[in-house]
This record gives C-alpha cells, structure tokens and sequence, in this order.
C-alpha cells in the first residue's frame, strides 16, 4: 500500500497504479477514500474510472453493477480486453449463456467458460500451444494447469501445479495475484489429498493460512465479489475436518457478496456436501436477483445498443 501510494505521486496519470491502488483502498473497506482516487482519474482515464467504479459499486452483492460498469468501459474503449473479461466472466457468472457462447464482446477462452460450454478439450489444446509456443512464461503454465484441473484431467496438472508452487516459494495468494493463486492453491491441495499425500495437503492448507494471517494484518477484512478472508477461514475450517464452523464461515461470506464458483472441481467435496444446499440456495437467489437487475438495464432503452444487442432470448430471462 506504501509502495503504491508512492507510485501515485510519482506518476498520478499512471493507469496500472491508480487501479491497484483503488483495489487495496476496497479492500481495506476504506470506500470513500476509493471514490476520492476515482473522482480524480475520471478525466484521465474514463475507461478505467469505469472499471473501477464496478469494483466499488460491486460490493454487498451487487454483481450487476461490475457488468454494467464493464459495458459502460466499452462503450468508451471497445478494444479494451479487461473490460471484456470482466464482463464475460460476470456473463457466465449470471447465467447468460448465450451471449457468452456468441463471443461478445470478443472469443471466450477462459478455461471455466469452455468447460461450461462444453469446449473443455479446447482450452487443454489452446493452452497446450501458448506453452509450447512460450515453455518458459508462467501465465501459460497455470492456464495449463487450470484447463487441465477443470477439464477433470487433475493427474495431468499436478506436476504443472507443483512447479508454481515450488516457484512461489511455498506461499499462496488470496487477496492478490503474487506466488500461487488461490485456485491453484486449492487445485493442488485436492490434487495431493486424492493422491494420499496428507501431509503435502495440510501443508497447503497450513500457507492458506499464513496469508490468511497477514491479509488481515494488513487491514484487508472486507469481502468482495471475488475475495473474501471469511472464504478462505471456511476453506480452511472445513477440509481440516470442521464441517459445521467452515459452512458458517462460507455463508457468512455469501451472505456479504462472495461468489463461490460452486462449478471449480477442486471446491467439489465441499458443495456437493448435502450441508452446503443453502449456501447454494442463497447464491442461486443472488444470482437470480442479479441477473434481473443486469437485463432490466440492458433489455429496455438499451443504453448500449451502439456497442452490443442483447438477443431476444437472453431479455426472455427476465423476470
């Protein structure tokens, strides 16, 4: 936070700081110190004013507002491809299926999507190629190991996953995108559970933990759509065997906002418990208020018509 406030001054006009910076102001929950840092990028960088205004505006559940937002970034900057992955991954997240398969507002290559689409041998041959033709950039590695966990080959991810986690130093990230990520985290302390390893799980479970600690340290309590340390204490409570304590936790989490990716296989053991039904019922609700709220915006007096049409199909959903 130091360092990018650092930044700030030195560079006031840089986009990458400005939005790193608004993210650590959010996540701290320190709200009205994030809209301060917009009002002043809002001429610098409509766009990015945009974006982050969704983060803001996304928190307590309000998962329409980072779609909409996204879309109010395109109308400006159509080629901007972080508005478009946020706003195909809230897509899919809000059950429009459709428009997604269509490619709007460009192709749909995350990993999660293809599988959900059924093109889950696509993104493992995609992602075979960006490594093979790059065998040294991590990115290709965990977009490797990621098609290969949600395509159900995890065997195949492991020794990918390892490398990560050997390269991270033993540290996982939940709050940010530095050492291994919280996914791949999780993928791998599935992948060891299922091979027997114990210890080699309670060992992920155990730096889970550690940046647990320090998340907090750092004053970052709140949860948002994508992040929540309450999440992560259930992850936590319930693979070490505390079921009941590690679903409180959970729906404590959803209740605030967070999205559980209830389709992650490494989340599996977990919603697929029969304890875990009314977390699933309370997102399902979310996301069918969400949804509605999204095509109530989008369907009558299309205020983005000029950029994207939604189909006939996609308005029927609204109800």
């Amino acid at each position: 936070l130091t360092s990018v406030r650092k930044a700030r001054t030195l560079d006031p006009v840089s986009i990458p700081s400005f939005t790193i910076y608004t993210q650590m102001l959010i996540a701290r929950g320190r709200l009205e110190e994030a809209r301060a840092e917009m009002e002043k990028f809002q001429a610098i960088s409509p766009a990015s004013y945009h974006r982050m205004r969704g983060e803001l505006e996304s928190m307590d559940g309000r998962w329409a507002n980072v779609a909409l937002a996204n879309l109010d970034a395109l109308n400006i900057d159509p080629e901007l491809r972080s508005a478009r992955r946020i706003l195909l991954i809230w897509m899919f997240r809000l059950d429009i299926y459709d428009e997604a398969q269509d490619g709007f507002p460009g192709p749909v290559t995350a990993a999660s999507q293809l599988v959900r689409l059924g093109r889950g041998d696509e993104a493992v041959r995609a992602a075979e190629e960006a490594l093979a033709a790059e065998p040294e950039s991590v990115w290709s590695q965990q977009r490797l190991a990621r098609a290969l966990v949600y395509n159900g080959e995890p065997e195949r991810a492991r020794p990918l996953l390892e490398a990560l986690w050997k390269r991270s130093n033993g540290r996982v990230a939940i709050a940010s995108s530095h050492f291994l990520s919280y996914s791949d985290g999780m993928a791998l302390y599935q992948a060891r559970r299922s091979a027997g390893d114990q210890a080699g799980a309670e060992e992920i479970l155990q730096a889970f933990e550690d940046e647990l600690d320090r998340t907090l340290e750092a004053g970052m309590t709140v949860t948002r759509r994508a992040a929540s340390p309450k999440f992560i204490e259930g992850f936590i409570r319930y693979f070490r065997g505390d079921h009941q304590a590690g679903l409180e936790r959970v729906r404590q989490a959803v209740e605030e906002g967070y999205y559980v990716r209830l389709d992650a296989p490494f989340l599996e053991p977990m919603v697929s418990d029969p304890q875990f039904d009314p977390i699933r019922q309370l997102q399902e609700a979310n996301v069918e208020r969400e949804r509605n709220r999204f095509l109530n915006a989008v369907c009558d007096r299309n205020p983005y018509e000029a950029l994207w049409e939604p189909s006939a199909a996609t308005c029927g959903q609204l109800r």
